[in-house]
């Protein structure tokens, strides 16, 4: 019941596992409640059966009637479950249109922008069903998408140029590159951008950036004796990351701290670094007023967000394309910090978010 979420197949965990990465008290709470009454339920009813062969009661003529009333309760309630079941599922799978699928990795961002995507198809009549939050992210969804089990997502180009089509790092991202091929290879579309660039980026506060007039990365390794930088463990080891970084720009900050990747913004917040790494797009770069620095000698790849759809559901669907493509540079970096913010600050749910987006942009 938990764990399916984890691969798009549902079940009560999805509410358990949108609550970890939106940090949604109430929705990680529900989850957890649900299940553990599943548990007692399915404890209760298996426990007839364990102590002895409760068939063996029906026909015995020592059975009392309360014990044979208490297995007949309960092979009632199996056969009604088991037939619901089937009524439920007969019919939707004989008579109904099969529903897009639309999945999304497992973080606000990605729940926002599945629900961008789910209402705006929703709209023009088009049946959308959501498996959002797969574990894993692309090296789960990718497959499933060329499988057939997922129909669209989002996805970064970044992400596509270096695990899904395995370039080097070392190489330029090329959007045109990203589309043949995976048309070519995979039978998957690349609709279009959606406006934003989720990449890597190094932030200072604005009273900072103003202090020694810093506006980009080489600014900011001129004055990094006087910053105290921190990131997540794996990125000081990666030749993608802080390696490739010092070779670039020559910092020499103060001091460095390594922590646990959810901590840098709290550590920022309480004054233990001045610097550190962000994506571009979190929440909290907005919540603390924080100054993206460019990086001026683009060492970092570019993660622009687009829409990644398979060839056979647009042949099915053709206005599907025209649809999506209404959200073509329809999203800046800063608004998709705003809407990040909207869910992980202020506690709104990611429909009411992408609902309130759609309808601000006239979609």
């Amino acid at each position: 019941a938990g764990i399916g979420a984890l691969i798009g197949a549902g079940g009560l965990g999805q509410a358990i596992f949108r609550g970890l990465n939106t940090q949604n008290t109430t929705l990680l709470v529900a989850g957890s409640f649900i299940i553990a009454l599943f548990s007692v339920l399915a404890d209760q009813f298996v426990s007839v059966f364990q102590h002895e062969n409760a068939l063996q009661r029906l026909f015995s003529q020592n059975a009392t009637q309360k014990q044979k009333r208490r297995v007949y309760i309960n092979l009632a309630v199996f056969l009604f479950l088991l037939l619901a079941s089937a009524l439920w599922l007969i019919p939707r799978n004989a008579i109904e249109e099969k529903p897009l699928v639309v999945a999304t990795k497992p973080n606000s961002e990605q729940y926002i922008l599945g629900e961008i995507l789910s209402l705006l198809l929703e709209k023009h009549h088009i049946p959308i069903k959501r498996a959002f939050g797969i574990g894993g992210g692309t090296m789960n969804i990718h497959p499933a998408l060329i499988r057939g089990d997922f129909d669209l997502y989002v996805e970064y180009t970044g992400t596509a140029w270096v695990n899904t089509l395995k370039n080097p790092l070392t190489q330029k991202v090329d959007f045109e590159t990203i589309k043949k091929r995976y048309e070519k290879e995979f039978n998957l579309l690349w609709v279009g951008l959606l406006g934003f660039n989720n990449t890597y980026s190094l932030a200072i506060s604005k009273e900072d950036a103003q202090k020694y007039a810093i506006e980009t990365f080489s600014d900011l390794a001129f004055h990094s004796p006087n910053f105290d930088f921190g990131a997540e463990f794996d990125f000081f080891e990666r030749e993608d990351a802080f390696k490739g970084l010092i070779k670039a720009y020559r910092f020499h900050f103060r001091s460095l701290h390594e922590m646990d990747i959810n901590l840098r913004y709290k550590s920022f917040e309480s004054h233990k670094i001045n610097a550190l790494d962000v994506f571009t797009t979190d929440a909290q770069i907005k919540e603390l007023d924080l100054k993206v620095l460019k990086d001026d000698k683009g060492f970092f790849p570019n993660y622009q967000a687009g829409i990644v759809i398979r060839k056979e559901i647009v042949k099915k669907y053709p206005e599907a394309l025209e649809i999506l493509e209404k959200l073509d540079s329809k999203i800046s970096d800063e608004k998709m910090q705003d809407l990040n913010y909207q869910v992980e600050a202020l506690k709104k749910s990611p429909q009411i978010v992408a609902k309130d987006f759609l309808e601000s942009i006239g979609l």
